[in-house]
């Protein structure tokens, strides 16, 4: 029992730590267990069980398993701290180099980014030579050559940085001129610092040939102070007192061409004396349209020139069917041309000849027949709608408006015939009579009536009226039986008492000078048929125009004005201008009279 509890008790107290290494769980003893010295520096490739043994390792107590440390750099790059760092290096370098001029250029060069570069060619300015652009230059940019265009510009795509240019011509001294280009390195965002597109002008001095000529209105034989004038290359521009003086390269040539515009004029080329001891001149034409009636391939057509007579264009072809009652007017914006003609041969039941009227496209000469009748006789314009009369038969008529813009006819009113017919402010004022006699038994008692251009109901102004006049473009003056003058006012349509007007052969045309300032009348002066204007806003009267044979068509051409003088069965073509002593005659054709039986003077 005592050997038992012994036992016991043995087995219940923990054994003491032995002195030295643990006991081997193979019975081996502590002088046999062999220790194996692992040396990472002198073994780099073995591992912890490479160097134990496997099974050695997997039997090993787990405080014998050992944690390397990890070095510094291992830690640095594994840590927050260092990336910030890192980030703000580079953004800062970034920035430090984008804001160093020579390396923002090589930047943005690198990208393919490029600036836009015009460089202007002109000469030197020297005594009474003002500069003028120079054409066709070589100019060289950074190696780059282009040749200076027609308005002595040259443009190129260059980099950014530092830029040489130089421009040379034959007969000039070469120019050059450095800069240098640099992108706003805030992209616009705080005002741009840098112009987005760069420009240059060089001057290169003549060591040519002057030549000067004087620029003159054909019309108004006054001096052109505007427009380019381009001699060999030299676009040049008038003095005040119309006086071009330029430098041409060295020539033997005895004339050199001088290319010439003008706004508002006709382009046109002149040849003038490289020497010459007298003043030379050259005239520009005003841009615009005569319109005329002629024979000339021995039947009657329709032409055009230019105001000084050049440029003859046949606008209708001739007919042999073509009678002396041909007719032609143009719209007021000279887009189209109304010909009244018998150019078909076309008679009625009564074996009477029968006119068609046609508009004319004045661009392409096509002709759209839009109305057919005895005769027509064109009394005026509004706007595109043209006014005029047509026989419907032996013993009538009717008025009508035709807008030749959209071939629309339209009846305004019949009667046995018509007199006075006045057209202004979209309306038309017009004296109709019943054609009675003492001998018929049949009253006439002529009657003033108005109807809108575009058609609608008549208003009776008056019966049985002896006299009318136009006193001005808005109020018509008439008398009627009372023999009291009235007033009719085309503004505001109402009627008035009115004290007699001084003149009763007074008509204004219905269209104003293209700047809207001026208004045209005719009136008689001493008998003889006159042509004034009136200011639109002063209501300033002048005279423009007297002569005999003053007749239609009278029309306005921009600010110009154009008649026909007729005498001994012919008439030629006229042109004048506010300010003008004496009207101009458009080239040297005589025309063959046009048609001129109206019973007043009209316009058209």
């Amino acid at each position: 029992m005592g050997e038992l509890a012994n036992n016991n008790q043995n087995q219940s107290e923990p054994p003491t730590d032995p002195v030295g290494p643990p006991p081997d769980p193979r019975g081996r003893s502590d002088s046999s267990l062999d220790f194996v010295q692992f040396d990472p520096k002198n073994n780099p490739a073995e591992s912890h069980e490479e160097a134990f043994g496997a099974a050695n390792v997997e039997n090993l107590a787990p405080e014998m398993h050992i944690n390397k440390p990890k070095s510094k750099f291992k830690r640095a790059i594994t840590s927050k701290k260092f990336w910030i760092t890192i980030i703000f290096i580079l953004i800062s370098a970034t920035i430090a180099l984008w804001f160093t001029q020579e390396t923002r250029a090589w930047i943005v060069n690198t990208i393919g980014l490029r600036v836009p570069v015009t460089v202007t060619t002109r000469t030197t300015a020297e005594v009474g030579q003002p500069s003028a652009l120079l054409q066709k230059a070589s100019v060289t940019l950074n190696g780059d050559k282009l040749e200076s265009d027609e308005k002595g510009q040259a443009k190129f795509a260059a980099k950014y940085g530092n830029a040489n240019i130089v421009a040379e011509k034959t007969g000039y001294e070469s120019a050059s001129y450095s800069d240098y280009y640099d992108f706003d390195p805030f992209f616009g965002l705080v005002g741009n610092s840098s112009k987005t597109e760069q420009t240059a002008e060089l001057q290169l001095k003549s060591i040519g040939v002057p030549l000067s000529f004087k620029v003159l209105d054909w019309l108004t034989e006054q001096p052109l102070t505007k427009g380019e004038f381009t001699v060999n290359e030299v676009v040049a521009s008038p003095t005040d007192n119309g006086v071009v003086n330029v430098k041409i390269p060295p020539t033997e040539a005895e004339t050199v061409k001088i290319s010439a515009k003008v706004n508002g004029y006709l382009d046109k080329q002149f040849e003038l004396k490289t020497k010459s001891d007298s003043a030379q001149q050259i005239t520009m034409v005003p841009v615009g349209k005569s319109y005329f009636i002629n024979d000339i391939s021995s039947h009657l057509g329709v032409y055009s020139s230019d105001f000084d007579g050049g440029n003859v264009k046949e606008i209708v072809t001739p007919s042999a069917n073509e009678t002396a009652s041909i007719d032609f007017s143009v719209s007021p914006n000279g887009k189209y041309g109304v010909l009244a003609s018998t150019r078909e041969a076309k008679r009625d039941g009564g074996d009477n000849l029968l006119q068609k009227l046609y508009v004319v496209n004045l661009e392409t000469g096509d002709l759209s027949a839009v109305d057919e009748s005895l005769w027509f006789d064109f009394r005026d314009w509004s706007g595109n709608s043209l006014i005029y009369t047509a026989a419907t038969a032996l013993t009538g008529q009717r008025m009508s408006s035709l807008d030749v813009s959209n071939f629309k006819k339209t009846d305004l009113s019949s009667a046995i015939s018509y007199d006075q017919v006045v057209v202004s402010l979209g309306s038309v004022v017009y004296l109709l009579n019943y054609g009675g006699s003492s001998e018929s038994g049949v009253p006439n008692n002529p009657e003033l009536r108005v109807v809108p251009v575009v058609g609608g109901t008549e208003k009776l102004l008056g019966g049985g009226i002896n006299a009318i006049a136009q006193t001005d473009f808005d109020k018509i003056s008439y008398r009627g039986a009372d023999s009291v003058w009235h007033v009719y006012n085309l503004n505001d349509s109402t009627t008035g008492n009115t004290a007699t007007p001084p003149s009763t052969d007074r008509i204004f045309l219905g269209t104003n000078s293209s700047d809207g300032q001026n208004r045209l009348f005719a009136d008689k002066l001493d008998g003889v048929t006159t042509l004034f204007t009136k200011n639109v806003a002063t209501g300033e009267e002048k005279k423009l125009y007297s002569v005999t044979g003053l007749s239609k068509p009278v029309r306005w051409v921009g600010n110009i004005v154009t008649f026909e003088v007729v005498g001994s069965g012919q008439s030629s073509s006229y042109a004048i201008a506010q300010g003008m002593a004496n009207a101009k005659k458009i080239g040297d054709v005589v025309h063959s009279a046009s048609k001129q039986n109206s019973v007043y003077f009209s316009f058209y």
